[in-house]
C-alpha cells in the first residue's frame, strides 16, 4: 500500500537531501517547492534512493512533490535545517 509514510526525507549535515522509498515502485521525479508554490527544483530520477545536492536552498519549509514510476503522487512538506 503506497502512501505518504512509504517516503522517507533525510536531510544530512552537509546539505544533502536524501529520498527514501519504500515500497516496490521507483521515483520517477522529484519536485522540491517553495511556499508560493515556485518550483524550485524539477528532478528526472529512476531510483528508490535518492540524494539530492540541495546545499544552497535556505533554511526554510518546502513541499517535495514525488512522482513515482505508476503516476502515484506523494506530497510532503519539509523543514531545511542546514
Amino acid at each position: 500500500l503506497l502512501n505518504k509514510n512509504s517516503l522517507s526525507i533525510f536531510e544530512h549535515k552537509n546539505g544533502d537531501i536524501q529520498f527514501k522509498l519504500n515500497a516496490s515502485n521507483r521515483m520517477n521525479n522529484i519536485k522540491i517547492i517553495d511556499l508560493q508554490g515556485r518550483v524550485l527544483y524539477d528532478y528526472e530520477v529512476d531510483s528508490k534512493d535518492e540524494v539530492l545536492k540541495l546545499s544552497n536552498l535556505s533554511r526554510a519549509p518546502y513541499i517535495t512533490k514525488v512522482t513515482l514510476d505508476n503516476n502515484f503522487v506523494i506530497t510532503k512538506k519539509a523543514i531545511k535545517k542546514y
